[in-house]
């Protein structure tokens, strides 16, 4: 026997939690690919930025007066770091698309205890989804602000080997010595921008962010770099800020964009979700609320239900009766 008084408003709680947990099942597949791709950027920016960290340590060793390797290998680590970058972010990326089971693993339904309030805070905050937005809101800065950082400090430098390996230059560690030497802060303040504008992204709900200006970013972030490479670029004829304004026009307004877009198509994913389990409402006619039964009272069987029903005809007939008579007041009223 059920230990409450009313169970119609527990049983809708847990029609609607059971029902919220159906529309969140049905939007797995769509999170997890948000999840998924998520650490994959994560992943693969943080190895591009450690692997872009050591090419700028070997090349300060260097400038200190400790060459003990030849300058190849500053352009075999830094393509190596591109490499293992683009292969990092595809491994975790198959990686966590073919382990579903930890994402996409629900906690069951609270066992009831027998007290309606209790019981009532405990089927509230059942709901599945809030662990799941937490999951995935913890990925969104690491997933925007590595990816970026980790182009910023490998892309310019990769293009220029690009350009270098076309027109059959060589001795490329020697540039890599070079550029470092001489824009090597603009790289930073590029990728100082790029983990403001991840940052900023992360504290921007969608809704500001699908009507804010799509190009001011990226427009900003490459102006602020350029004037880096000018502060010691205007004694050497402007060379320098000019090749970063080249540089930085081919892949700056590009991984801007990309992120931002990636941004918004999974916080749009995450948002259908919320709305398919926060907007579930069962209606008291969808469920059959048991009432426990308090102290019984006596039970009166059909006869006696009928007696006492033509007694009750009768003595209305009378009263009707003795009101319609002249004189007959009082004896309707000892009748009554």
């Amino acid at each position: 026997m059920s230990a409450y008084r009313d169970t119609s408003l527990l049983l809708r709680r847990r029609a609607e939690a059971l029902r919220a947990r159906a529309e969140l099942t049905a939007a797995l597949p769509s999170l997890h690919r948000v999840y998924a791709r998520r650490w994959s950027r994560a992943v693969g920016g943080g190895v591009g930025t450690f692997g872009a960290l050591c090419v700028a340590a070997l090349a300060l060793a260097n400038a200190l007066g400790s060459p003990g390797f030849p300058l190849e290998t500053l352009t075999q680590l830094l393509l190596g770091s591109v490499v293992a970058a683009v292969g990092a972010a595809l491994a975790a990326r198959a990686a966590f698309s073919l382990y579903r089971s930890g994402f996409s693993r629900l906690a069951a339904l609270p066992e009831l205890q027998g007290e309606l309030a209790a019981d009532l805070g405990r089927l509230d905050a059942a709901n599945p989804w809030p662990e799941k937005e937490r999951a995935l809101g913890r990925l969104e800065l690491a997933s925007t602000a590595l990816p970026l950082i980790a182009a910023s400090l490998l892309a310019p430098l990769t293009l220029h080997w690009i350009v270098a390996t076309v027109s059959g230059a060589h001795n490329y560690g020697d540039w890599i010595l070079i550029s470092l030497a001489i824009v090597g802060h603009a790289h930073l303040v590029l990728a100082l921008m790029s983990g403001l504008y991840a940052r900023k992204l992360r504290k921007t709900s969608t809704e500001d962010l699908a009507v804010a200006p799509v190009h001011r970013p990226w427009i900003w972030a490459l102006g602020i770099t350029v004037l880096a490479a000018a502060i010691p670029g205007a004694i050497l004829l402007l060379v320098p800020p000019l090749l970063t304004l080249v540089t930085g026009a081919l892949f700056i307004p590009a991984a801007f964009l990309w992120i931002r877009h990636r941004v918004v198509q999974e916080r749009l994913a995450m948002g259908a979700a919320e709305a398919a389990t926060s907007r579930v409402r069962v209606d008291a006619d969808e469920i059959e609320p048991t009432l426990e039964a308090a102290p019984e009272e006596p039970r009166i069987d059909a006869a006696a239900r009928a007696d006492a029903a033509a007694h009750a005809a009768e003595v209305e007939a009378e009263v009707e009766a003795g009101a319609r008579a002249p004189g007959s007041r009082r004896a309707a009223l000892a009748i009554s």
